[in-house]
């Protein structure tokens, strides 16, 4: 293998491992508490070589969003590809976008101050992630349309975005974010909130307009 090669492949893997490292720190302490120092240790690098690769904290968290958003399109493109009907499309979507949405909210979530609030929906739904729900979402009801699943008619893509929006703010209501969480009723969890409404959801999809 040539040299340059090899020192791309390793320059890669600690760009991931820092990020990786990253995250890692994020989930124990929020945004508000990670320093760039403590990211270092974790990775076990130099703090000089953690900024070789990230200018500051702001471009790790935006580089670990990316990656979420990356990782929701290979998930979107797989489920869209598949031969399952378009009601169900519209379900496995919008289930997968919940959970690695739910997860990215839980491991980024800011841990103190009053931006907390407004940080919940960036949280969510990070970078191109909504864009390419709503995307995706309005192939599966066109589809659905066609084969007989989704009854509802109407313009395929205003549809769409009725749907994330519902979820969205289903998301946001059931957030592990404080002030969110501290008023939420301790016999809901947002897994029974939001996956209650993605069924009802997808289940009028099926009724005709």
């Amino acid at each position: 293998m040539p040299v340059t090669s090899r020192r791309e492949r390793e320059k890669e893997q600690r760009r991931e491992a820092i990020l990786d490292a990253a995250r890692s720190v994020l989930q124990r302490k929020g945004f508000q508490g990670t320093t760039m120092e403590e990211v270092a240790a974790e990775a076990e690098f130099s703090k000089g070589t953690l900024y070789t690769y990230f200018a500051s904290k702001n471009e790790l968290f935006a580089q670990l969003s990316d990656k979420l958003v990356d990782r929701v399109e290979r998930e979107f493109k797989n489920i869209s590809s598949s031969t399952r009907d378009g009601q169900s499309m519209v379900a496995e979507l919008l289930r997968s976008w919940v959970a690695l949405s739910s997860d990215n909210a839980r491991a980024l979530q800011p841990a103190t101050g009053p931006e907390r609030r407004g940080d919940l929906l960036s949280l969510a739904a990070p970078g191109d992630s909504l864009p390419l729900l709503v995307d995706h979402l309005a192939r599966a009801i066109r589809r659905g349309q066609v084969d007989g699943s989704v009854l509802r008619q109407g313009d395929a893509t205003m549809l769409a975005y009725q749907l994330s929006a519902a979820v969205m703010g289903a998301l946001t209501c059931s957030s592990p974010v404080p002030p969110t969480s501290e008023r939420q009723p301790s016999a809901c969890t947002q897994d029974e909130l939001v996956n209650g409404l993605v069924e009802l959801l997808t289940t009028g999809l099926g009724a005709a307009s």
